[in-house]
């Protein structure tokens, strides 16, 4: 399930919406669109990314735990080749 919000702030608001972010996660009480969020205690990647183009920019921050098994064995195989029966 997939679950977001998003909103309108000035950066000042931001910064304070993201250390309200911080907060909750460090007391697992983190909520995206009223859905409880449950981050687990291993090891987690993360990726923060900045885009600027002119006067359109983007920033982005994402954190991934686990390991998607179906995804990764289909990367790790490749695509099959017809003919290639022995």
């Amino acid at each position: 399930m997939k679950w977001k919000e998003e909103g309108i702030v000035t950066r000042k608001q931001l910064v304070g919406y993201l250390n309200g972010l911080a907060g909750q996660l460090l007391a697992r009480n983190l909520t995206v669109d009223e859905q409880q969020v449950v981050v687990p205690d291993t090891e987690l990647r993360y990726t923060l990314k900045y885009k600027e183009e002119g006067p359109v920019g983007t920033l982005s921050l994402k954190v991934e735990w686990g390991e998607e098994p179906e995804a990764e064995e289909a990367e790790e195989e490749g695509p099959e080749q017809e003919g290639d029966e022995n």
